[in-house]
């Protein structure tokens, strides 16, 4: 087994290309999630160490990462993104020829709970997996505290940085993401600390003023009064009882007379979660629409999320459609050999109602467009030599040049079917397209 130095100042990052299998995590010692208190010199000492030149130690940030993800925006925020990713859905290609054999894979919990380790290596930073040899694909999550990247090695201890298993060297390990990246959890710790202690000052808040204050005065040397009075407010609920002498001067003095609401920490609060929602979605209009917040806004911030999902999904295809990863599948017999997994195009309603007001104009004004362009962005399939076409009524019918056929003109104005014809040299008309695409997007056109 080869080895690496403890004290390498150089990261190491050698590729996964191993051989042999080996069942670490049954040689683990296990250790409990540190929960102590833990504030904003906490973050800041955690990062400190895990950027360590020569001896990163990454347990302490680990620890706070798990801390920070009681807070349910932030937990939110991380299962909205990777629900985006984990429900397109997939196929595994030879070619173009699809793999019937790769959908029960494609379909099962475990393929599924692989891109969740890919999508949460963005978040920590790393995702461990340990495959189990048998039948079908499973596997183990490797606890983050004992990868330690910077030697490649999988410890048994989270404290130690030497002792256990160089991984590169087995094929059934995957270790997901790249040395020294501490996820984006790093920077949305700063934040979700924050808010643990805005919140924490809002409940006193509530609980100091939330229900009326019970003063109740007495004659200074009345002890009987005193004792009678105190009585009564011992039995008077829960609120704030307070019994003081006629001739003492009492006052709650705080922020109220400013704050008379709470709206200062309802405040901070929600531009935390704002904070915390622009790291991991990129956006704040699509998962809360603050006060003020458009319609137009909301749009607008939608659209960068979907391209933050389809660089997710461009992630997670590179890594699913590794060496590392498809030599793994294929030690479960699966024929991966030569083919690769590819999403299937989805409709975005939304995205065509917008385009096809675009391209109409265009069409109309004399602009020379492919067929293909228009069957690719619509999302049509192509017809095929021998199929019937469906003609609209009162429209000619409309062919690609790429099928080398051609229709004959409708008889009827009723919709009808019939068989190709050979192909004539035609030029695609507005009228063509707007028959072609009526049946497909109707109501666009209104």
């Amino acid at each position: 087994m080869s080895k690496k130095p403890v004290n390498s100042t150089q990261t190491s990052n050698e590729p996964q290309t191993g051989k042999g299998q080996v069942q670490v995590t049954q040689e683990m010692v296990l250790r409990s999630v540190n929960r102590s208190k833990k504030d904003v010199r906490t973050w800041r000492t955690a990062i400190v160490a895990a950027e360590s030149v020569y001896v990163p130690n990454t347990v302490p940030l680990y620890d706070l990462y798990t801390d920070i993800l009681l807070d349910a925006h932030l937990s939110g925020l991380i299962k909205k993104r990777i629900s985006s990713v984990r429900n397109k859905k997939m196929v595994f290609k030879v070619g173009e020829d699809k793999v019937d054999e790769m959908d029960s894979l494609i379909q099962s919990k475990a393929f599924s709970d692989v891109i969740k380790q890919i999508m949460l290596a963005k978040m920590w930073g790393i995702s461990g997996m340990e495959f189990i040899p048998g039948e079908r694909l499973t596997f183990n999550e490797i606890p983050r505290k004992h990868i330690k990247t910077k030697t490649q090695k999988i410890v048994y201890e989270q404290w130690d940085n030497d002792n256990g298993v160089f991984y590169p060297d087995y094929q059934n390990i995957w270790v997901v993401g790249e040395p020294g990246d501490l996820g984006l959890l790093s920077i949305c710790g700063f934040y979700a600390l924050l808010k643990k202690g805005a919140i924490s000052h809002w409940a006193e808040y509530v609980e100091l003023y939330g229900s009326p204050v019970m003063v109740l005065k007495y004659g200074g040397n009345d002890l009987q009064s005193r004792k009678v009075g105190q009585g009564i407010v011992d039995k008077a609920g829960n609120s704030l009882k307070i019994v003081i002498p006629k001739e003492m001067d009492f006052q709650l003095v705080d922020g109220k007379t400013s704050n008379g609401n709470g709206d200062l920490q309802e405040k901070i609060v929600e531009r935390l979660n704002q904070e915390m929602s622009l790291i991991i979605t990129g956006n704040t209009e699509t998962s809360t629409n603050g006060k003020g917040g458009t319609g137009g806004k909301s749009v607008v911030h939608s659209n960068e999320q979907k391209q933050l999902i389809k660089d997710d999904m461009d992630d997670v295809l590179d890594l699913l459609n590794s060496d590392k990863f498809l030599a793994i599948l294929a030690t479960y017999g699966y024929p991966v050999t030569g083919g690769n997994f590819e999403y299937v195009g989805e409709i975005d309603i939304e995205f065509l109602q917008q385009k096809i007001r675009v391209d109409l104009p265009l069409l109309q004004a004399g602009l020379p467009v492919s067929a293909k362009y228009l069957y690719e962005t619509y999302n049509i399939p192509m017809p095929e030599k021998g199929d019937q076409i469906v003609i609209l009524s009162g429209a000619p019918s409309t062919d690609p040049e790429e099928t080398g056929e051609e229709p004959t003109e409708p008889t009827t104005p009723k919709p009808a079917t019939r068989e190709k014809t050979p192909p004539a040299e035609k030029p695609l008309t507005a009228s063509d397209v707007k028959a072609m695409l009526t049946d497909f997007f109707a109501n666009a056109l209104t």
